[in-house]
């Protein structure tokens, strides 16, 4: 990372693997807590209406 020229961090392999698992894992709990079937439309699973 730099900032205003200058080296202030290194972004590491495992950083990006890090963000990603907690990127992931709310959207697990979603889907582990709503099953689609294949009649479900959108509006269904949409309970905030921002769909």
């Amino acid at each position: 990372m730099i900032d205003e020229g200058q080296l202030v961090g290194i972004i590491s392999g495992s950083d990006f693997v890090g963000a990603a698992i907690n990127l992931l894992q709310p959207h697990e709990k979603i889907s582990d807590e709503v099953e689609i079937g294949e009649d479900l439309e959108v509006d269904q699973l949409d309970d905030r209406g921002d769909l």
